[in-house]
């Protein structure tokens, strides 16, 4: 593991396990792949609120951040505050003309806004606002001790009580769905907040583990949390975590954290392990790559695979006469690998030609570059 600064491929290829989770979510509608298909459900999206508290742990090093809340608000609106605006833009356009080409009407797009407005976002984009607060905590009280597990206390009493009264109120009404979602942004930053703090903590105790047990001994611990993680995915029941419908959110978010920092210390030891069997599974030359690809590229991904890319494709294959082929499997299969190579190029034409759309500068781009 590196301290201070320089950026760790392992944390990428954790990501892009991440996406490609979130990517066959939308994709695999009747294909289940079993205790698989139940681990990505908890491993997908709580990797990235763990990846965050283990970053954290890795580049400050349990010392304060010295960055203040106004600081922090100025970065985060130029890296996540401006695509959520681009990107929610983007979709109300091609919903207007993929999605409900005869059915937006006025009152559609009004709630379109509304929803944007209110941060619940449109399609993936919630997960933008969410991330943004979890950061917004973390560097508040990170490097004090204290005050991060009063922090995680609060946040895990907090979160865990409102999603036990939003589900034991939920209603299949639009009143109910404008009053309450824009809510439960808010509760899912806390508990994505309990999962980075837990990022933090998993982190902290792995890289003592790492020196005083050694390389061969933690890549087979590494390997064995992983295998207790898919276990406990089959054991425990998922949920949606869009819409907090975990029936034991304790239950739910501790398995989730877990599970993400068991696969975030699986890629720790298979980068640092130097041994043939990467070759012999494919792992250096063809697995490690794709999947670091996907987590150093996952904001354009996560924003853009579902609308116009999944959205565009079910569009066509309406109009050849073929509607809800790619929900059946095994033509969700297809659809999936198919997404994924449109992907890289969406992935080229907004970060080269368009990186503004990502809050970055075509010179920083540029620069990035070389």
């Amino acid at each position: 593991m590196e301290g201070r600064g320089g950026r760790e491929a392992y944390l990428d290829a954790a990501k892009g396990m991440g996406i490609l989770g979130v990517v066959a979510s939308h994709c695999l509608a009747q294909t289940n792949l079993g205790a698989i298909s139940d681990w990505y459900v908890f491993f997908m999206l709580a990797v990235f609120y763990v990846y965050t508290g283990w970053r954290y742990q890795l580049k400050y090093e349990g010392k304060p951040t010295g960055i203040s809340a106004k600081e922090m608000c100025r970065r985060r609106l130029a890296s996540l505050g401006v695509p959520y605006v681009c990107y929610s833009i983007l979709l109300i356009l091609c919903r207007t003309i993929l999605v409900w080409p005869e059915k937006y009407t006025a009152l559609v797009l009004l709630s379109d806004i509304y929803y944007t407005g209110t941060l619940v976002g449109l399609e993936t984009l919630w997960f933008l606002p969410s991330i943004f607060i979890t950061e917004l905590l973390l560097n508040q009280v990170y490097g004090r001790r204290k005050a991060m597990l009063a922090g995680a206390g609060a946040a895990g009493i907090i979160s865990v009580l409102l999603i036990l009264y939003i589900n034991a109120r939920r209603e299949n009404t639009t009143l109910w769905r404008v009053v309450h979602l824009p809510v439960m942004v808010y509760i899912k930053a806390m508990a994505g907040f309990l999962l980075a703090a837990g990022g933090v903590a998993a982190c902290r105790g792995w890289k003592r583990f790492v020196n005083y047990s050694g390389q061969r001994v933690s890549f087979g611990v590494a390997l064995a949390l992983t295998a207790a993680g898919i276990l406990a995915a089959w054991i425990v029941p998922g949920c949606d975590f869009n819409y907090l419908t975990m029936a034991n959110p304790v239950q739910w978010i501790l398995t989730a954290l877990f599970i993400a920092s068991s696969i975030l210390a699986f890629w720790e030891r298979a980068y640092a392990f130097q041994g043939s069997w990467k070759d012999v599974l494919l792992l250096k030359g063809v697995l490690i790559p794709a999947l670091t690809y996907c987590g150093r590229h996952s904001l354009t991904i996560m924003c853009t695979h579902l609308v116009p890319v999944i959205a565009l494709l079910k569009f066509l294959a309406g109009k050849a006469g073929y509607p809800g082929l790619l929900l059946k499997a095994p033509w969700d299969m297809g659809l999936f690998v198919v997404v994924m190579v449109i992907e890289a190029g969406m992935v080229w034409l907004i970060e080269k030609h368009l990186p503004w759309m990502n809050g970055v500068t075509l010179k920083s781009a540029r620069r990035d570059e070389r």
